[in-house]
């Protein structure tokens, strides 16, 4: 929104919240800083009460209160009516809070879960009532997380409390209550429902402790230009003029995203700027592939919204201040044909983890659209020492927030370990910088394998390499290609980025280095823009063939190995699982040469082929109906039903592994 528009006012509308109703989303109205401190406040008092009270069983919490008549109170607050006891929370949850003067912190190092069934707001709320008092809150990822995954979270970051909200099935309720007694608290709470996306959804997530300290007052001792500084700004105290939330996707979203970016176009042109493509405004739009195969697939069967249309959807998303990102899975050509078709422009891509915070590298704002289409197809057509060795662009490192190499190996015991790749060549992908994390958590032991002695962050495993500009000087002349191409001068968000952008490709070489993702050293499986183990996965549908075949199956008898392979999409794995059953041998004794030994011998073959035709003609089709069988994240997209093939230690061989499949696929095609 325009600086002028929405003001940094702590009682001016910030955030909004769209919640998913059978119409469609319904927005709520507009919330300050003010409000949602004042509910931080008192959501942090009541957890500190709790605590203090010593009570270690199921509670019942009105934690944040938010009465039925709020929007009463929201308007008197937006007047400067606020209660005096609001303001008064207000203070204790704002700057003096957060600092935590002359206020004791029971809370705080103390690991608190939130489990939430979908976005809300309650989650941003609990987000500034934990840094107000120190406890570090756990994610549990509504969507992908079944019970013994968010008990496994629970105990491993040995949580204190759980917070859940009403709509969580009782089922795992009850299992969250018996897990309880005398370990944690179990806090329900009854509030008006809210977002927050839960991006933490690698399976047995772990746990990530993020360094806190001040990067703000780092910034300015180096004497950077402002919008450095503003970049780094508290969530408490944030830059951005609004903020708006969405509780789950759904078809309206796109008809919602369409009247954001106008309503933005419409306030910076009512700001007084001669044209409202040249505003000093920004939208930033955070997306992943699927959602735009879900937009191609709304297109092409005619289900857009009312008054929806392509049109009016890539127009009101074409200026260049309505940034669309684009995460979490590889972009390749089809996603960004689809790109243009749909949505009038080209994606900003943006590369990192939940270690990193999120974001390590990512498309400059100030490249031209022919710069990153240029820059996409380098990476399609590159070839490694006469070999095509194809890329998918991750963009360009932050300095001085982040830096990275390819190197050859980030193994300590390998000869090549921290040795640097050369120009092309592909190799380990590793960072540094403020926003890697400290370490995992509960225990250390782990983090000391995944950093060098010189702080080099190790533990990525993405296989990645590097591209330097085509032309010598091309990218310290971006700025200005884009000033004079908008007439915006020396003023506007753009025209500061571009000058320190500039400035820093000047001085620094690495600065305007494209980097490439090839593939994945570890056995990770893309499903729905987040990675997921495949050890888990095989795990999971492991235990859930025991399950089903309960007094069938042993054990001893199955094998499960799980790989990702691209079959239908550039950018989302499938799913591929072998399951490999061996008959167990029979206890006939000395019958075993008997008439009778032969005739049971006969019917236990007879039972056992039934089985291994059961599971293969009819498990998929079970766990896919039935959602308890399996956690959504680890149903499998093709079974085969047949020998693992193995390593030299015994460990499922994926390369060997993705053959058997491509042959099963043929075979079966």
């Amino acid at each position: 929104m325009n600086a002028q528009a929405v003001s940094n006012s702590t009682d001016e509308p910030f955030l909004r919240y769209w919640e998913k109703k059978q119409d469609g989303l319904v927005p709520s109205a507009w919330f300050s800083r003010a409000y949602l401190r004042a509910r931080a406040a008192l959501a942090r008092k009541r957890l500190e009460e709790a605590f203090v009270g010593g009570a270690e069983k199921k509670e019942t919490e009105d934690l944040l209160s938010v009465s039925e008549d709020r929007g009463e109170e929201q308007k008197r607050e937006h007047a400067g009516e606020a209660t005096r006891g609001t303001k008064k929370a207000a203070d204790d949850g704002g700057r003096n809070g957060n600092e935590g003067k002359g206020l004791s912190k029971p809370l705080r190092g103390v690991c608190i879960a939130h489990y939430m069934t979908k976005n809300r707001i309650e989650e941003v709320i609990l987000r500034l009532a934990a840094r107000a008092s120190g406890y570090v809150p756990v994610t549990i990822n509504w969507d992908a997380d079944g019970i013994d995954r968010v008990l496994y979270k629970i105990h491993s970051t040995q949580c204190k409390a759980v917070i859940v909200d009403e709509d969580v099935p009782a089922s795992c309720r009850t299992r969250l209550a018996e897990a309880a007694e005398g370990h944690f608290h179990y806090i329900i709470h009854n509030i008006y429902t809210y977002i927050y996306a839960s991006l933490c959804s690698t399976a047995h997530c772990r746990g990530v402790r993020t360094v806190t300290r001040r990067s703000r007052r780092r910034i300015q001792r180096r004497g950077l230009p402002e919008i450095w500084r503003r970049l780094v700004s508290r969530f408490d105290n944030c830059w951005s003029c609004a903020m708006t939330f969405l509780s789950q996707y759904t078809t309206s979203y796109w008809r919602v995203l369409a009247e954001i970016a106008e309503a933005a176009q419409q306030a910076a042109g009512m700001s007084g700027a001669p044209d409202p493509l040249k505003g000093d405004f920004r939208v930033v739009v955070p997306l992943v592939s699927r959602h735009i195969d879900f937009l191609r697939k709304l297109v092409d069967t005619a289900s857009l919204p009312n008054g929806m249309s392509v049109q009016r959807l890539s127009r009101a998303l074409k200026p260049k201040e309505i940034v669309v990102l684009l995460g979490s899975a590889p972009v390749g050509p089809t996603t960004v044909e689809a790109f243009r078709r749909l949505l009038g422009k080209l994606p900003s891509i943006r590369f990192g983890s939940t270690e990193t915070c999120l974001q390590v590298m990512g498309t400059p704002f100030s490249l031209t659209d022919e710069e990153r289409m240029r820059a996409l197809e380098r990476g399609w057509q590159h070839t490694y020492r006469g070999t095509p060795q194809p890329g998918y662009y991750i963009g360009r490192p932050h300095p001085p927030m982040t830096e990275v190499k390819i190197v050859k190996s980030t193994d300590s015991s390998d000869a090549e370990f921290m040795v640097p790749c050369e120009e092309g060549e592909p190799g380990m992908l590793i960072c540094r910088g403020r926003n890697c994390m400290r370490g995992y958590t509960p225990s250390t032991e782990p983090s000391r394998s995944v950093f060098s002695s010189d702080h080099w962050y190790l533990g990525l495993g993405d296989v990645c390499f590097f591209l330097r500009p085509l032309e010598k000087g091309d990218q310290a002349r971006h700025g200005e290609e884009e000033r004079e191409e908008h007439g915006e001068g020396r003023g506007g968000i753009r025209g500061r980025e571009a000058r320190l952008e500039g400035r820093q490709s000047c001085q620094d070489s690495e600065a305007c280095t494209d980097y490439y993702w090839v593939t994945r050293s570890a056995d990770i499986v893309i499903k729905g823009g987040a990675n997921y183990s495949s050890a888990q996965i095989s795990e999971d549908i492991k235990e859930c063939l025991l399950r089903l075949y309960e007094g069938k199956l042993a054990e001893t008898h199955i094998s499960v190995a799980t790989v990702g392979m691209k079959l239908n999409s550039e950018h989302e794995d499938s799913c591929c699982v072998t399951v490999e059953l061996t008959q167990g041998k029979r206890g006939l004794g000395d019958q075993e040469n008997t008439e009778q030994g032969e005739k049971e011998q006969g019917n236990e073959e007879d039972a056992w082929k039934a089985l291994v035709s059961d599971i293969q003609e009819n498990f998929l089709s079970r766990v896919r109906t039935d959602s308890s069988l399996l956690p959504k994240s680890s149903l499998p997209d093709v079974l085969r039903i047949g020998t693992i093939p193995r390593n030299f230690k015994g460990l499922p061989d994926s390369a060997a592994l993705k053959k058997c499949f491509a042959e099963h696929l043929k075979k079966n095609d």
